[in-house]
């Protein structure tokens, strides 16, 4: 249920801009987590870097993770800022692994006021399997929070759609709209995603809802000049895209530096 709902509404900027770089990066890896020892510092190469105001350089160049040495095109560094804000630059304080993933989840959700009754349900649901947990909402559009009263853990926030340009928010409607209406290319095999799950050892970010088709077949030959991939691996049938609208996610060293910064 959530994952419908979230689908077919807006929040879909976000997953516009994360869904196909997160699902490259997780395709990219090999089997089994990335070795820390893979991540220890590196000069970054002139051609790669962004500076802040206090002179720290940042890498902005993706690099293949089955071979560092592959690097995509630099992201502009005009993105440097907002990434800075979103604390996806500064990760000397995480771990490189989970740890416990016991400790209190927050979960994040949104909606849009005709979105409201699928919200509720959603809500009543993780009130049933993990009682008052901390649960931030955005606000789509003209949601009555005083439907939402009864439950004390939910903060609601304003979604700031002004720093975000009108075509992707239009371009990623229309996408969630011709996905909604399309056949499966493939067969959706239900015994391998419960042997995914069951094993749910991937990454400290995993994504859960299959968009009906490959990855290779739904993306821009414009997205592999920054982020590179295997083609001979992401055109077979197994190189399926999943939707980044309903996420776990850890924050980890790895899933911070190798996806959400992407």
């Amino acid at each position: 249920m959530a994952k419908r709902w979230i689908k077919r509404r807006t929040f879909g900027l976000i997953a516009a801009l994360t869904v196909i770089i997160l699902i490259l990066h997780v395709w990219n890896q090999e089997d089994g987590a990335i070795k820390e020892a893979s991540m220890e510092m590196k000069p970054i190469p002139a051609e790669c870097a962004c500076s802040d105001n206090y002179n720290r350089s940042y890498d902005f160049c993706y690099t293949l993770p089955e071979n560092r040495s592959i690097r995509g095109r630099r992201f502009s560094c005009e993105h440097l800022p907002k990434l800075a804000e979103l604390g996806l630059l500064e990760t000397s304080n995480l771990s490189f692994v989970g740890g416990d993933f016991s400790s209190d989840p927050v979960f994040v959700t949104a909606f849009s006021r005709n979105h409201a009754r699928e919200a509720k349900n959603l809500i009543r649901t993780i009130k049933r399997y993990f009682g008052d947990r901390y649960v931030v909402v955005y606000d789509l559009g003209r949601v009555n929070t005083s439907w939402f009263k009864e439950w004390k853990f939910l903060e609601f926030r304003s979604f700031n759609f002004s720093e975000y340009p009108k075509p992707p928010l239009m371009s990623t409607t229309q996408r969630d709209l011709r996905e909604a209406q399309t056949t499966h290319e493939d067969g959706w095999n239900i015994e391998h995603w419960k042997e995914n799950i069951a094993e749910c050892r991937k990454a400290a970010y995993l994504m859960h809802g299959y968009t009906g088709h490959g990855i290779y077949p739904a993306t821009s030959p414009e997205v592999y000049k920054f982020i590179p991939t295997n083609f001979t691996e992401i055109k077979k049938p197994k190189a399926k895209m999943y939707e980044a609208g309903f996420v776990f996610a850890v924050q980890t060293k790895d899933t911070i530096e190798e996806i959400l910064k992407w």
